[in-house]
């Protein structure tokens, strides 16, 4: 009787352990669903009262815009659809003194190369040039009604298209194709480097190394390992000036969140892609990217950063709700594009998205001039 009695003991004291532990396991995972529900919802409202809806309540004629075109990365394009806004809106767009009708990529960017900010509100600049925050606060001081923007792609691409969009292959007379000739380049670029520093301009040798490092901070690094601690130092800077950096490879995501933030419709965020080659994703060898770590160190990690970021940004804004507001943009997209070819109240935008950034840049400053003669 003693020995039944110590069995059921036992037996109850197995299910109320077992019972509590079911219970601590529940509790955990309660809390921690909680808590990420509560941090998502800290980190949505943070960027939704600040960030998707920045401009909504501005008026049109207080909306100001800061682009910062960036080589390879699908820049033409979003500068295209910037430059077209501007048309539509008759926003004031920032010209450089220089006969191309862009600010030249060698140069930081200045106040004064703005040879029309005496002329009116200057409330948009799209430009190639090493960014100056000081300077570019001059002409489009930073508020609730501007938004710094611009556009990232991954290293490995960018650095590939680069160096044959600006004729390296051809200088150094290689035949391979443009994956092929970037994997060269990059496993000689000390010697390469070496072969014509003096002898060619230094913009054409920024070409080979820490672009993005080079063009959103001004830092004069080649290629190598850049310290970590300046790179993030630079970085938090960064984040506290651009209100969005899109990414190439997440090319409408990136549309949706500017069309939110600019309170704009998906009309104003169609587009014809500018520049792109039809060609296969290119497959890069373990060398290639191991090379593409240590030369590149930099631009690397810029990119990276900026992509977590948005990552982070598409969270807060709903992958759901960010995948059907990106497949109802693309079937309106898809069917404006479609339009282009039978519809003549759509022929004046065609023309412009078909000549492209230049010839837009051209005609706006045309239409410029034309209106301040009137005035």
């Amino acid at each position: 009787m003693y020995y039944n009695f110590q069995r059921n003991s036992m037996k109850t004291l197995a299910t109320l352990a077992f019972g509590a532990i079911v219970i601590y396991v529940l509790l955990v995972y309660t809390y921690r669903i909680t808590t990420e529900e509560t941090a998502r919802i800290n980190i949505e409202n943070k960027v939704t009262s600040f960030e998707f809806n920045k401009l909504q309540n501005c008026p049109l004629h207080k909306k100001m815009y800061y682009f910062l075109k960036v080589y390879k990365t699908g820049s033409s394009t979003l500068g295209l659809i910037l430059l077209n806004h501007a048309l539509e809106n008759d926003i004031f767009l920032g010209f450089p003194d220089h006969r191309f009708g862009q600010f030249m990529p060698t140069l930081s960017f200045s106040e004064n190369q703005v040879i029309n900010r005496h002329e009116g509100n200057v409330r948009m600049i799209v430009h190639h040039s090493v960014f100056n925050q000081t300077e570019v606060e001059k002409v489009i001081p930073r508020s609730q009604c501007s938004l710094y923007v611009s556009l990232l792609r991954n290293v490995y691409d960018v650095f590939e298209s680069r160096v044959n969009f600006f004729g390296w292959s051809k200088s150094l007379k290689l035949t391979g194709n443009n994956t092929e000739n970037a994997e060269y380049i990059l496993s000689n670029i000390q010697k390469i480097h070496a072969a014509h520093i003096g002898k060619v301009e230094e913009f054409k040798l920024y070409q080979l190394g820490n672009w993005y490092l080079r063009q959103f901070t001004g830092t004069k690094e080649i290629y190598g390992k850049y310290r970590k601690s300046i790179v993030e130092s630079k970085l938090k800077e960064l984040d506290e000036v651009f209100d969005i950096v899109l990414i190439n490879e997440r090319y409408d995501e990136g549309l949706i969140i500017l069309r939110d933030m600019a309170g704009w419709t998906n009309d104003d965020i169609a587009y014809k892609s500018q520049r792109v080659r039809e060609k296969k994703k290119p497959n890069f060898s373990f060398t290639y990217k191991k090379n593409i770590s240590d030369y590149l160190y930099a631009d690397k990690m810029i990119y990276q950063h900026f992509y977590d970021k948005f990552d982070k940004m598409v969270d807060a804004y709903g992958r759901h709700k960010m995948r059907l507001e990106v497949e109802k943009f693309q079937q309106y997209n898809q069917n404006k594009n479609m339009q282009c070819k039978n519809n003549s109240r759509l022929k004046d935008y065609c023309e412009r998205m078909q000549n492209g950034i230049v010839s837009l840049f051209g005609r706006i400053q045309s239409h410029q001039f034309s209106q301040k003669i009137k005035s």
